[in-house]
């Protein structure tokens, strides 16, 4: 190829579609090895509208919880009364996993035990 490369000008290697061939382009690039494998890295950009949610640090000893300690304790009861981990889980809107490690105590130990 006797073209120089686009970017940086050293002698080209490869024509770069500027547009992808599966979305139809037809354009292309003369460009070098180094600038080619620079050209298919694709690092995403988050549109300006799109809010991104952050949690505040936290200090030690301190985590954030959808739950607070009575709806543990209401959820321990339930459980004890039969509910389904399942159905817990969607009355409290967590994942089944947090549920089950409150049932069984993995979470949550600082709380009494429910009667």
């Amino acid at each position: 190829m006797s073209q120089a490369c686009f970017e940086c000008g050293v002698p080209a290697d490869y024509d770069h579609h500027v547009i992808p061939k599966s979305q139809g382009g037809r354009k292309t690039v003369s460009l070098c090895r180094d600038c080619q494998l620079a050209a298919l890295i694709v690092v995403p950009v988050m549109p300006a509208d799109i809010s991104v949610r952050t949690r505040p640090a936290k200090s030690a000893g301190e985590w954030s919880t959808k739950l607070t300690a009575a709806q543990v304790l209401e959820i321990r009861t339930k459980y004890a009364q039969g509910a389904s981990q399942i159905a817990l889980s969607k009355m409290y809107e967590v994942s089944k996993v947090a549920v089950h490690r409150i049932v069984h105590r993995q979470t949550w130990q600082q709380l009494p035990e429910i009667p």
